[in-house]
């Protein structure tokens, strides 16, 4: 009787992984090469566009490339591979959903606010909305050096050497103005 339990319970965990694979699959089959240009331009790294395009790289492609693919893509900057990296592995934690991004907010209202600066929502964050976020802890001025740059959300929260001194780098921020973009930064992640 337990070991015909037990074979049920495999055969529906068997069930629900293919169920989940499925799933998946069906979302990377959305995920066109024009997809994959506009997601460029979301996390922050559209010089990366035209190479992408022409190669057709498309969901399924994206989900298996390597370090040498990226090479042969021109990607040449050691710090995008880490972007592209860690924006894989965003869209790999939402099943490569085609609207996992958080763009900029149009409610700046406090409910919104903190519904999106769950580390859960700060991973999907696009470049623009990281940017958007500086504008809202009043560092306006640094916005320009952040766009660009592949700096999304994303690398906030799954990259565990990018921490508020990476970010102030980034932004070639002065010293006076790291202390306040650090715990802003904290109190983010």
């Amino acid at each position: 009787m337990q070991r015909m339990i037990h074979d049920q319970i495999s055969i529906q965990i068997a069930f629900s992984g293919f169920n989940q694979f499925a799933a998946v699959r069906d979302n990377l089959e959305k995920l066109d090469h024009t997809w994959v240009a506009f997601w460029l331009d979301g996390i922050g790294l559209p010089q990366y566009k035209q190479a992408f395009l022409e190669a057709r790289i498309d969901g399924r492609v994206l989900n298996v490339l390597t370090l040498e693919d990226l090479a042969l893509l021109r990607v040449q900057n050691p710090f995008h591979y880490i972007c592209l990296k860690r924006a894989i592995q965003c869209l790999r934690q939402q099943n490569f959903s085609p609207h996992c991004l958080i763009g900029t907010s149009q409610s700046d209202d406090a409910q919104s606010t903190a519904r999106n600066s769950k580390p859960e929502n700060v991973s999907r964050w696009t470049n623009a909305r990281a940017c958007q976020w500086l504008e809202a802890i009043e560092m306006g001025e640094y916005v320009s050096n952040l766009k660009e740059t592949g700096v999304h959300g994303a690398m906030f929260i799954l990259e565990p050497r990018f921490n508020a001194d990476t970010l102030a780098a980034t932004l070639q921020v002065k010293e006076l103005v790291r202390r306040h973009l650090s715990q802003h930064f904290s109190r983010l992640i």
